[in-house]
Order: C-alpha cells, then sequence, then structure tokens
C-alpha cells in the first residue's frame, strides 16, 4: 500500500550498469547491496536486443560483501558473485522485448550478469528496491527526480 504522495518516495532507484556497446565479453553488474533495507523487494530490469541461444542473462546472489565500496546501496570494486539463482537465466533468444526479475530476496547481496555469446549491445540494468521498512526512501544524488502534481499544460 502507497502512502499519499510519489512513486519515488517509497521506491528506490539505482542504476546497477551502463549500456554497453556490441561485444561477445559479460556485462557484470554493480552488486546491488540490500544490508540496509531489510525486508525490502526488488525488481531488476534490462534488455539484450540480439536474439540469439548464446545470449542469456542470470542472476547471482550473496549472504556476505564482497569487498568494494558501497554507496547508495550500490557496490562497486567487489568480487563478482558467483552462486546463482536457480531458474534465473533467461536466453536472449526468447526475451523479445526485455525481462524484468521481479524477486523477494532470500540474500542481501544481488547482482546480474548478461553472456554475450553473439556480438550484441545491451541496455543500461536498473534496479527498484520497494516495500523497505525505512521510508521514505532516499534516491542517490545522480538521479534526477521530478515530482509534479497536478501537472499543467505548457512550455516545458
Amino acid at each position: 500500500m502507497f502512502p499519499t504522495g510519489f512513486l519515488t518516495e517509497v521506491v528506490a532507484v539505482r542504476k546497477l550498469a551502463d549500456a554497453a556497446t556490441a561485444g561477445t565479453t559479460p556485462v557484470i553488474s554493480a552488486i546491488l547491496d540490500l544490508t540496509a533495507v531489510p525486508g525490502a523487494r526488488v525488481a531488476i530490469l534490462t534488455s539484450v536486443p540480439t536474439d540469439a541461444a548464446n545470449n542469456h542473462i542470470s542472476l547471482q546472489h550473496a549472504d556476505s560483501s564482497t569487498g568494494g565500496s558501497v554507496a547508495d546501496g550500490v557496490r562497486s570494486g567487489g568480487t563478482a558473485l558467483t552462486d546463482n539463482i536457480a531458474g534465473s537465466r533467461v536466453d536472449a533468444a526468447a526475451n523479445q522485448g526485455g525481462v524484468i526479475y521481479d524477486l523477494i530476496p532470500t540474500r542481501s547481496q544481488l547482482q546480474l550478469t548478461i553472456t554475450r555469446g553473439t556480438s550484441t549491445a545491451t541496455s543500461d540494468v536498473w534496479a527498484f528496491v520497494y516495500y523497505a521498512e525505512q521510508l521514505p526512501v532516499t534516491q542517490p544524488a545522480n538521479i534526477i527526480i521530478e515530482r509534479n502534481a497536478n501537472p499543467a499544460t505548457g512550455t516545458i
């Protein structure tokens, strides 16, 4: 149930990876660190535009820190996670527009990997953290939030 106000007051937006130009090396996102938000749910969104059976997306998770530093709930510079989430593999041959992982995590660290066997570009990887026990949520400084209730028609 949403309190009064805006979606961005109850959903934390985190960018985990930038879009990548065409290539065959894996794209490994930053680690989403949920240690500070117990009870959080997460939706992670991305896409792989080239349909090929050897292009796929998967999620990994871990219980504890993997090193690196945390800013706004995103861990960078740590070791890649290796425990795959069962059933999380999505083949790009079946992915006609994107993939949304909507999950209630059982571990505090999450990471997305895009395996590119056939040369392809990739989209940004975004995480949306919601139903956290601490509200309102804090958005990172590099995300612009434009809130406008009952917007009027006019010059932008």
